[in-house]
């Protein structure tokens, strides 16, 4: 059928890529309610794509081996992780 034809062929195009705008930095989030409320986290995410995190007042480092990025609008990104306590 010619829909199933387009369908595969707009499937096999190349994705575009979004240039990660968080590689390279670190960021502290700080949580004001739940089980983590008064505690800050901080997260580093490398330039090699891995992200590593503790606790602001820790030395204790966990890295995890990736991240995902995706853009919500122009000034906000979403980042999600998959703890190694989470396998």
């Amino acid at each position: 059928m010619r829909l199933r034809a387009i369908v595969r062929a707009r499937a096999m195009q190349p994705m575009l890529v979004m240039k990660d705008p968080i590689r390279g930095n670190t960021v502290t989030w700080p949580y004001e309610d739940g089980p983590t409320k008064g505690k800050a986290f901080e997260h580093t995410f490398a330039s090699d794509g891995t992200v590593s995190y503790r606790m602001a007042d820790s030395e204790k480092i966990t890295k995890e081996t990736s991240y995902a990025v995706a853009r919500n609008n122009e000034n906000v990104f979403a980042v999600s992780y998959l703890g190694s306590a989470g396998r």
